[in-house]
Order: C-alpha cells, then structure tokens, then sequence
C-alpha cells in the first residue's frame, strides 16, 4: 500500500491549509510542451493534472498616519 497523507486521514484541504500550499488543476503537457490529449478507454482523465503550488501571500494594507494640525 502506497502511504501518502490520505493513509493518515488529513483531507487535502486541511494539507494545503497546514503546508501553506494550493492545488489547482491544469492541463498536463509531456516533455515538448504539447497538450496531452484524454484516452477514452480509461475511466481517468489524463488530459488534466493536479499541480500544488505555493499560496501567494496577500499583500499588506498600508496604513497612513493621521495628519494632526499645531492648535495656537
């Protein structure tokens, strides 16, 4: 048996929360860059892939001080 974080029962979301990771899917390429095209014999579709990517980080607000006036 193939052990993977499944094996242990974490969901793949809580994994991407935990590892700060994201997985998207894309279209698989081979090795020239070509699209691979789906086998319809098989129940699976090799025309998509799961990739995980690191999460981009949101950007900061900025904040700016408040302007105070001198009283005479």
């Amino acid at each position: 048996m193939k052990r993977n974080y499944w094996y242990i029962g974490i969901s793949e979301w809580l994994k991407n929360k935990l590892s700060g990771t994201e997985t998207i899917i894309v279209r698989a390429r081979n090795k020239a860059g070509q699209f691979i095209k789906d086998n319809p014999k098989t129940k699976k579709n090799e025309a998509y892939a799961k990739k995980t990517v690191k999460r981009k980080a949101k950007p900061k607000k900025k904040t700016t001080k408040k302007k105070t006036t001198k009283k005479k």
